[in-house]
């Protein structure tokens, strides 16, 4: 069994009731949300950084055959990367925790913007059976919270 831990600190959220329909509908995939309690997000996997969007708010990882997506707040693409600092670039190697965005969460707060970070695996094999840990509870970024 392998695993995707926590990519920040928080508490878990099943997608269906991420208050936004392209997510809760799962419409980009499986998977879940963490209301974080701090600004860092890290890798889930080790893997490869298949892209990062220029407003610095979502970046895709690509990690033994998953594709995953981590999405950090609702509409915070308006925010056009203020409040976000990424450390990583498309096509990086990067390993489980290492840091990838940093980002203020009061300042998306103060924009009355939702801080929920999505981990969306977009393209799971179908053979694939994937556990996704999302009762509500605190989790760090040691937890796991995928099993496949």
């Amino acid at each position: 069994m392998n695993t995707l831990t926590a990519c920040v600190n928080g508490t878990l959220k099943p997608l269906n009731e991420v208050n936004d329909p392209v997510f809760s509908q799962g419409m980009l995939g499986v998977g879940l949300a963490i209301t974080p309690s701090d600004g860092r997000i890290v890798a889930p996997c080790d893997g490869v950084v298949t892209m990062v969007f220029p407003t610095h708010h979502a970046f895709g990882i690509h990690c033994d055959g998953l594709d995953i997506l981590i999405h950090i707040g609702i509409d915070t693409v308006k925010l056009n990367g203020k409040h976000f600092k990424t450390f990583i670039q498309e096509g990086d190697v990067i390993q489980r925790h290492q840091l990838c965005v940093e980002c203020d969460l009061q300042q998306i707060l103060a924009h009355h913007l939702n801080t929920d970070t999505m981990m969306v695996i977009s393209d799971k094999p179908k053979e694939m059976n994937l556990v996704l840990h999302d009762d509500s509870r605190s989790v760090s970024i040691h937890d796991s919270v995928i099993t496949y």
